[in-house]
């Protein structure tokens, strides 16, 4: 039933991720303009699927559940109608990018006249962007010929045959009243220890060459917002070129104050018809205002209370229970410990189910092997032929 509400929901949305369609699996193309990978941001269905609060970032559909940055989006609706590069900065958790997907792209959407993609520039980011691009490059694609055609594109970027202010105009051509915004979330994963320097400082500068100007429109039309933790800025700092266009125009997401943080609360239940105390809406605010990921320790309270409603209220009581007199820091790094250690464990049994399930085919040539060599052999090596391909090949290289 959860995933029925939920496919329900995305279809009163536009969004298009149904069986046979070009992104199944791969991406939600919202109202035709907005394409947003599902592997970066996987929409959750809680216990109770009317919950309007969330843990993760909020998507494009949950823009009637964005709270308290009502002044910042009209910040980046007029910063990127008037710039080509616009850096977006904040604290690790603190609504960056629900701001953007919720906040400013619903907006863009509904002005009809904008092209919207979004990528993060992970171990290659050319890729990355390649893959973002494409769609509205060739948008009457199957999911088969998007593929083909992002990796031509990857490759001729890298390659330096095609630049991508040219990949951008050709998209503009196609689409000649349309304005085109690239958002890149966690920018600063361009300088992780996976990406290469010449791919990264390649990538840097074919950004930079395409949206030339922070202060004044390109005849493309187009603008980059780069999402980017603050704490994770300062490594940007030593590529001067990037630095000197991020400075001009930077907008910083500040942390909520206690005012936004009560609508964040209130407001969401309300559209819900339930209630929220007055004493637990203080104490929440209390709990977490002074934390630096007061929004994710919010959520998570909230998501908890959620599900201990009574009577359509949200009570001091139950937050009691659910806190059991511990600060609720304690209570939520421990269930994120909890989940770590879950997944964990989750990863290490599919590991050893890959491993156990080596081809059988393997282990009978072996046996074979060993047959024709002498049964002292056999005896000798039984132990290890039930082994995984690889560890074998390890173990016969020791006996040799």
């Amino acid at each position: 039933m959860a995933a029925q509400n939920n496919e329900k929901k995305l279809q009163q949305t536009g969004i298009k991720n149904q069986p046979g369609s070009p992104n199944y699996g791969k991406q939600i193309v919202i109202q035709n303009n907005f394409v947003i990978n599902l592997k970066n941001y996987v929409i959750k269905v809680e216990n109770n699927s009317n919950c309007p609060y969330k843990e993760s970032s909020l998507l494009p559909e949950d823009d009637q559940n964005l709270y308290g940055r009502d002044e910042f989006v009209k910040e980046l609706v007029n910063a990127v109608k008037t710039n080509n590069f616009v850096q977006i900065l904040g604290e690790s958790k603190s609504g960056k990018s629900s701001a953007i997907l919720a906040g400013l792209v619903p907006r863009l959407v509904q002005a009809g006249n904008w092209l919207l993609t979004y990528f993060w520039p992970v171990k290659d980011p050319f890729d990355s962007i390649a893959r973002a691009l494409v769609p509205l490059y060739i948008p009457e694609a199957n999911k088969k010929e998007l593929k083909i055609e992002a990796k031509k594109i990857k490759n001729s970027l890298k390659n330096n045959t095609t630049s991508l202010s040219e990949i951008i105009y050709k998209i503009q051509r196609k689409n000649p009243d349309k304005r085109i915004l690239i958002i890149a979330d966690q920018f600063e994963q361009l300088y992780n220890s996976s990406t290469k320097d010449k791919t990264r400082y390649q990538f840097i500068n074919a950004l930079l060459q395409t949206f030339q100007s922070a202060t004044k429109k390109s005849s493309l039309s187009t603008t980059l917002v780069a999402i980017i933790r603050t704490n994770s800025s300062g490594n940007i700092g030593f590529y001067r070129p990037l630095l000197d266009v991020l400075r001009k125009n930077s907008i910083t997401l500040e942390q909520m104050t206690r005012d936004q943080l009560r609508e964040v609360i209130e407001k969401p239940s309300r559209n819900c018809g339930v209630d929220v105390k007055t004493r637990l809406v203080e104490r929440l605010i209390e709990d977490v205002i002074k934390q630096q990921e007061r929004l994710a320790l919010l959520a998570f309270a909230l998501i908890e209370l959620w599900k201990k409603q009574e009577n359509k209220q949200l009570t001091y009581k139950a937050y009691q229970e659910i806190t059991k007199n511990e600060d609720i820091v304690e209570v939520y790094n421990r269930e994120q410990q909890k989940r770590a250690e879950q997944n964990n464990f989750t990863k290490k049994t599919s590991k050893n189910n890959a491993i156990s399930a080596a081809p059988i085919i393997y282990r009978i040539l072996i046996l074979l092997f060993l047959f024709f060599v002498g049964m002292p052999f056999i005896l000798e090596f039984l132990p290890i032929i039930f082994d995984s391909p690889a560890r074998i090949i390890c173990k016969l290289k020791d006996k040799c």
